[in-house]
């Protein structure tokens, strides 16, 4: 059987039996080489792989990590060509050894040493092989590791980084913002201060809750006005805001010498602005703290007057809709001045009633009767005849004038009781 076997790899070229096992020798040699090395650097990579999550930047190790993958990738394949260069050298080693084999059995003669352990040569050069898998599989599991390992590790930093850049930015604009809002708040509006560069403020003369009034002169064209600036409190966003501009603008169009006349409504460094006629004089409620009931006269001509900018502005289809003592200036000269048209109607939401001048005429009246604020709305109906007769029911009378007319028919004081 071993001469058939040698008849049918006759034909094979192969080189001396010796020398071919000495190549053979030789390439598990540097296979042993190869594979301590490949060791050596899996390891390496290994701990690089543990020591990720402990880095700050994970692109600190990026160099040292790819020159590791590519060098193991390379010992690699340096490991698998061994392989295949063993396993090729083994197979014509069998070969050579089965023609061998064959030649000695045909001549009697005695096998040489290489020859007859030939079987058993090879199968310890199999057992080398199969020695080269788990280095090699233990180097793949280290590059798909570190790979898996590295990205996850990338992955989180840049989210952090992203997350730190987003804090970064949300910074920046709420500094932006902060500096803005310094630069563009509205300066200590003291004496001398100009604002659109026309009105120079002189002296503050009264101040509320939402607003403050100064003396102001305006430069261009030489005269004396009331500057009003009302805070960003008074407005509930931008759309009031807006919408009180626009009352301000169509308040300007009245033409009355009973109203105060509004000149320019503007706003800056984000405040609001009213330059208006200056009144030299003092506010209806300013008379009413005192509590001392107004002389009939002067109840009568400040009824009168009030009512005839209402009727005006009503018939303008602009109604003041709220009008308070603190709305009535009485100046100097004894003229009533109705004011802040725009306040009250820039403030509200909806339209005033038809009859809410009248009824706030009488209660006007009726402050001034008693000579003091209203507590309630009924002290005006509870007023004793003939005034509490006109002030029960002033929502009946068609204007203000008619109002005011049956006032001015009432022949003597009423004290409230």
């Amino acid at each position: 059987m071993l001469a058939q076997f040698a008849a049918l790899f006759f034909f094979l070229q192969a080189a001396h039996p010796q020398a071919a096992f000495s190549a053979e020798r030789q390439a598990p040699a540097e296979a042993l080489a190869v594979m301590a090395d490949l060791e050596a650097k899996s390891n390496q990579l290994e701990l690089l792989t543990r020591s990720y999550p402990k880095m700050p930047d994970p692109r600190a190790a990026e160099h040292q990590r790819n020159q590791l993958r590519t060098e193991i990738q390379a010992l690699c394949g340096r490991l698998s060509n061994l392989r295949g260069e063993h396993r090729r050298a083994r197979e014509k080693n069998a070969l050579l050894g089965m023609r061998q084999l064959a030649t000695e059995a045909n001549s009697k003669a005695k096998p040489d040493a290489p020859a007859s352990n030939f079987l058993f040569s090879f199968l310890q050069e199999y057992n080398f092989e199969e020695s080269m898998s788990p280095i090699d599989q233990k180097s793949q599991a280290a590059l798909a590791k570190d790979k898996e390992a590295y990205e996850a590790v990338l992955r989180a930093f840049r989210i952090r980084r992203l997350m730190r850049i987003s804090l970064f930015i949300l910074f920046f604009l709420l500094c932006a913002a902060g500096v803005a809002a310094y630069l563009l708040r509205l300066p200590d509006l003291k004496p001398g201060f100009i604002l659109k560069d026309n009105y120079r403020v002189e002296h503050e003369l009264a101040r509320g809750e939402t607003w403050t009034v100064y003396a102001a002169t305006d430069i261009g064209l030489g005269r004396k006005v009331a500057l009003k600036c009302v805070r960003d409190k008074f407005f509930s966003g931008l759309q009031q805001r807006e919408a009180f501009l626009n009352a301000a603008r169509a308040a300007a169009l009245l033409k009355h010498p009973n109203i105060a006349e509004i000149y320019a409504a503007f706003a800056e460094a984000g405040r609001v602005f009213l330059v208006s006629e200056l009144v030299e004089g003092h506010p209806l409620d300013s008379f009413l703290k005192a509590g001392r009931p107004f002389p009939p006269a002067t109840m009568k001509a400040v009824a009168r007057q009030a009512a005839s900018a209402l009727d005006y502005a009503r018939a303008q289809k602009i109604p003041h809709g709220g009008l308070k003592p603190s709305d009535l200036m009485l100046s100097r000269e004894g003229t009533v001045k109705v004011l802040d048209f725009a306040i009250v109607r820039g403030a509200s939401r909806a339209a005033p009633a038809p009859d809410s001048e009248t009824a706030s005429l009488a209660a006007l009246i009726a402050a001034m009767a008693l000579g003091r604020p209203l507590r309630t709305p009924e002290e005006a109906q509870s007023l004793p005849n003939p005034l509490g007769g006109i002030l029960r029911d002033p929502c009946a009378r068609r204007s203000c004038a008619e109002l005011a007319t049956a006032l001015d028919a009432v022949p003597y004081p009423v004290r409230g009781r």
